[in-house]
């Protein structure tokens, strides 16, 4: 008996030599990081693509840009003067050989004073009447005439149609150039007495050069005796 309880006695000693076992519990120390105050810019993907797409405001008339438009009227205009021009160089060849080689004439005229234009086919006083046509036939009409120094010849007085046609050749022999000017055609009778005036038109002439008068009316002036230019008054 005395021996085991030894046994025992020696166990428990033994036992409270032995260091004791520690169990440790590592704690994971859990630290909330504050989140950190970064400044984020929204970038938008479509950003690039609306900047390729945006133009500035233009300006647009009948749904033309404004600029196109400017260039198109500049280009019409350019070409109706090229057409005008044109039209303007083949006319007038045209109206020179039509009258003579000169195209300073004048244009028809109506006669100053009232007239019912019928041609009056019962006078005969100084005419030649052929069909419906009264051709003047004084020799006094027909006279060379002189007007600021230049010649009027070539006379030929008419009515046809109730109409009366008045045309003449003008040579300038003044020495000088004449401007163009209106003129008045006087018609006398045998005593010198103004019965008719015609108003008519004097194109530019130079000096040594020709030009022509082509005066109308409604009235009969076919039977007048003679005729002289004044300036228009």
């Amino acid at each position: 008996m005395e021996q085991k309880t030894n046994d025992k006695a020696k166990k428990v000693a033994t036992k409270k030599a032995q260091p004791k076992k520690t169990t440790t519990v590592k704690t994971a120390k859990t630290t909330a990081s504050k989140p950190k105050a970064t400044a984020t810019v929204a970038q938008d993907k479509k950003a690039p693509s609306r900047a390729k797409k945006s133009v500035t405001n233009k300006e647009y008339i009948f749904g033309i840009d404004r600029d196109k438009f400017v260039t198109m009227c500049l280009v019409v205009a350019i070409i109706v003067a090229i057409v005008l021009v044109l039209v303007f160089a083949v006319i007038k060849p045209f109206d020179k050989d039509k009258n003579g080689g000169n195209t300073n004439i004048t244009t028809p005229n109506e006669q100053q004073q009232t007239d019912n234009g019928s041609t009056d086919l019962s006078n005969t006083e100084n005419v030649v009447i052929e069909g419906n046509k009264k051709t003047n036939n004084s020799s006094k009409l027909k006279e060379e005439k002189t007007y600021d120094g230049m010649k009027v010849k070539d006379i030929k007085l008419y009515s046809e149609n109730g109409l009366t046609n008045f045309t003449a050749t003008v040579e300038n022999t003044s020495g000088e150039d004449k401007l163009n000017r209106p003129i008045q055609i006087v018609f006398t009778d045998e005593n010198g007495a103004e019965t008719s005036v015609l108003p008519g038109y004097l194109g530019d002439v130079k000096a040594g050069e020709v030009t022509y008068i082509d005066a109308s009316t409604t009235a009969d002036l076919s039977n007048s005796y003679d005729c002289y230019i004044r300036n228009e008054q």
